[in-house]
């Protein structure tokens, strides 16, 4: 599993934020969704990539 998963149901234990994203023209939204998931969970001191 990547950073992002689309069929993921959230737990009553979890903590849940809400993000708005506006792909750039030409930027897949779910390239996008998982690049901020990415971000969110590890900031920019490290290297993030996708298994989409």
């Amino acid at each position: 599993m990547g950073y992002w998963d689309a069929d993921y149901q959230i737990k009553h234990t979890d903590v849940s934020a809400m993000f708005r994203m506006t792909p750039q023209k030409g930027v897949d939204p779910v390239e996008c969704a998982a690049a901020i998931a990415g971000e969110s969970s590890t900031a920019t001191w490290t290297v993030v990539w996708t298994d989409l």
